[in-house]
């Protein structure tokens, strides 16, 4: 069985502290930025290096997938995926499990979803450990369904990643809203079969 290694940088007051120099991450009025930077060892180098190529080839790639899920258009989202089991997705609206009911899922979605006027991915946490990685963050996103604008939403996303013949792909995806409160982004009535 393979260990994943979760990385993660926090200050003696419990804040969340991104590992870079003193001007990054001033968010909250910080003035410090990245201060664990000057503390770092070899074998913090190669897990930041890792992590940095795996960022700098996934991202930017499924920020796009799931902007064109959400105009309608399936393909990039399937082709972010691996089609060898397991797969799994524990979605805001329907889960499935296997190549066949997750390629139909996303589908389903893109042919419900039009006319996204936003969609932006706020990265919370993410780490590598071989052909392992995970992301951690928020789907912020306006929509519509059926030509219906929808109320814009946040979703709570987790992704699990297998690098495949030099490839990042999805194996996982977990989704729900943040809030309790929050209605799910499709009505119960459109959530087609399972869901």
């Amino acid at each position: 069985m393979r260990t994943l290694i979760v990385q993660t940088f926090v200050t003696l007051d419990g804040v969340m502290q991104a590992p870079g120099g003193p001007g990054e991450d001033a968010d909250g009025g910080f003035a410090h930025g990245g201060w664990s930077v000057n503390y770092w060892d070899d074998q913090i180098e190669v897990v930041m290096s890792d992590l940095d190529e795996f960022l700098a080839s996934t991202i930017a790639r499924q920020v796009e997938a799931e902007e064109a899920i959400h105009n309608g258009d399936p393909g990039p989202r399937l082709a972010m995926w691996s089609t060898k089991d397991p797969v799994t997705v524990l979605g805001a609206v329907r889960s499935v499990s296997g190549w066949d009911g997750v390629s139909q899922l996303f589908r389903w979605l893109g042919s419900g979803f039009s006319d996204c006027s936003s969609y932006r991915f706020e990265l919370l946490a993410a780490g590598v450990s071989g052909d392992l990685a995970y992301t951690v963050g928020h789907e912020h996103t306006s929509v519509s369904w059926d030509g219906v604008p929808l109320d814009p939403y946040t979703l709570r996303v987790t992704h699990v990643y297998r690098r495949e013949d030099g490839e990042w792909k999805i194996v996982h995806r977990h989704a729900d809203s943040i809030r309790n409160d929050q209605r799910p982004p499709l009505p119960l009535a459109e959530r087609g079969p399972g869901g």
